[in-house]
């Protein structure tokens, strides 16, 4: 009798550990998301904004109105981000702040899916809680994953992707990474690098079926590329010109191509000669720790972690386009903070053994001025892309900044409804973004001002087919004032001048300065 009373307590006192260890965790991931979103939320308020964003947002609005990608307007992506930002946008307002919301609700969710994922394979919440907080500081995430681009979306889908298939417990892991992999792929389509190491990390792991797994696999991911089937039935040259043949006319180099770029950005990103953004070593500090990690792998004769191939994987990919930028080196990230961390979580292992007990004060050391020479970087970048515009891509200089605020452009918008003779109006502008939040519609072919630049490289006929605009339509458009108002602001790239006098000479007038972006308009006598 005693004796199963005190089995009964023991057993109630476990079940109240439980309970109160599942409390914690559950308050940690909540104090650990409102951590991310402190950093991630205001990053997406007040970074300034990128030039593709203003495309990316109107061609969300253009989709919710029930235009179609590629056969209704050039567009040079796999389909799905137009949709998932239109449905956003229909849900809680089409504007500037809406948007980029939700692109710091993906930066938040992923990093707390790192953490979990860490946590969970390291059996340690601090270096779950280390991985986060490497996410949240990595420069690279703070200036790509919060703008409105394709970054943010397919990270989180790619990593949530990648780690599903370490669950324990759940037999269709494989079609829901499928799913995920295949949604991610529909947001960037060379993320179908990533296929084959997911299913070679199947067969080395899976234990039981493994074709039943691979089918399941396999299934999920043509369920979420399906869609793609339609756009490529309407019209298949149509299509693939957009996602594939127009990546090789972006440069006279071809799709790949100019190698003393590539390398000159590679300089760039292990903080050897900042060319192109801020001096930073964390890049290579990343990098210099996975590949200690994967040399300790190797050495314990382990196959690499499925992290470490991703991260390869991409890296290698994102290296091959002309011109290359280091923002697509931005989805490797949280896989190059994951197979770091693990080589900490090793570290730690071989350390609390009696040999290894006395380098770890010099280990401990080493890893504070780690810390410190990767979180340094972090504010100023910060700085940079919100309020600086230094060296920023599109922005350039801080002359430039104001130009590139959200408040600023929305002014913009507010004087183009002004100027408008009638509400939904066509607008000539060569930078879509002004039109995001306004009643007029851009001037069509217009949606994406790389239809404009790259229509030298096409015949008449494609211009035609692809929805293109050449610069001779252009001047016709203007000398014929087809748009009753003309926004000259920014993306010009030097060629204000020329088109300033077009528009004057054609009769439009100059009715409103808001900046440095001047707005003209015409009325009929």
């Amino acid at each position: 009798m005693g004796s199963d009373v005190v089995r009964a307590r023991a057993l109630a006192l476990g079940a109240v550990l439980v309970a109160v260890g599942r409390m914690r965790t559950r308050l940690l991931v909540v104090a650990l998301g409102i951590a991310l979103a402190a950093v991630y939320v205001p990053m997406a308020l007040f970074r300034l904004v990128d030039a593709d964003e203003g495309i990316y947002l109107l061609n969300a609005k253009l989709v919710m109105g029930g235009k179609l990608p590629y056969h209704d307007f050039f567009y040079p992506q796999m389909p799905l981000l137009p949709y998932v930002y239109g449905l956003w946008m229909k849900l809680f307002g089409v504007s500037w702040y809406s948007g980029r919301l939700l692109s710091a609700l993906f930066a938040v969710a992923l990093g707390l899916l790192l953490y979990a994922h860490v946590a969970r394979l390291t059996g340690s919440h601090p270096l779950g809680i280390l991985a986060a907080s490497l996410f949240a500081s990595s420069t690279l995430g703070l200036a790509w994953l919060s703008p409105v681009k394709t970054f943010s979306l397919a990270t989180f889908l790619l990593f949530a992707s990648y780690a599903v298939v370490f669950s324990r417990r759940h037999r269709w892991k494989y079609f829901v990474s499928g799913l995920l992999l295949g949604l991610a792929i529909d947001v960037r389509l060379y993320l179908v690098v990533v296929i084959p190491l997911i299913l070679v990390h199947l067969v080395r792991t899976e234990t039981g079926d493994r074709r039943l797994q691979v089918a399941r696999f396999t299934v999920g991911l043509v369920i979420a590329l399906l869609p793609n089937e339609f756009f490529l039935l309407v019209d298949p040259d149509v299509y693939l010109f957009n996602v594939l043949g127009v990546h090789g006319i972006r440069s006279p180099f071809g799709l790949v191509g100019l190698a003393s770029q590539k390398i000159e950005l590679l300089t760039d990103l292990l903080g050897v000669n900042p060319t192109y953004g801020g001096w930073s070593l964390q890049f290579t500090l990343l990098l210099l720790l996975n590949a200690a990690a994967l040399a300790a792998t190797l050495r314990s004769k382990e196959l690499p972690p499925l992290a470490a191939g991703i991260a390869v994987a991409i890296i290698v990919v994102s290296l091959l386009p002309t011109p290359t930028y280091a923002q697509y080196f931005s989805i490797a990230v949280p896989f190059l903070i994951v197979n770091a961390v693990f080589g900490c979580a090793r570290l730690r292992d071989e350390l609390s053994s009696p040999a290894g007990r006395v380098l770890r004060r010099y280990v401990h050391a080493l890893f504070a001025a780690f810390l410190v020479a990767y979180l340094l970087p972090a504010p100023f970048a910060a700085y940079r892309y919100t309020v600086g515009g230094d060296k920023v891509p599109g922005v350039f200089t801080r002359q430039n900044a104001p130009s590139w605020t959200i408040p600023m452009i929305r002014q913009v918008s507010r004087a183009i409804d002004e100027a408008a003779p009638v509400p939904s109006g066509e607008t000539l502008s060569w930078w879509p973004g002004y039109l995001l939040e306004s009643n007029s519609s851009v001037l069509a072919k217009l949606e994406n001002p790389y239809a404009l630049w790259y229509s030298s490289n096409l015949s008449p006929l494609q211009i035609t087919k692809y929805k293109f605009i050449s610069y001779p339509e252009l001047e016709w458009h203007i000398r014929n004032r087809t748009a009753p108002v003309a926004v000259v602001g920014n993306w010009m790239l030097g060629s204000k001048p020329f088109y300033r006098d077009l528009l004057v000479r054609s009769g439009y007038v100059l009715t409103r300065r808001v900046g440095e972006t001047e707005i003209y308009a015409w009325r009929p006598r």
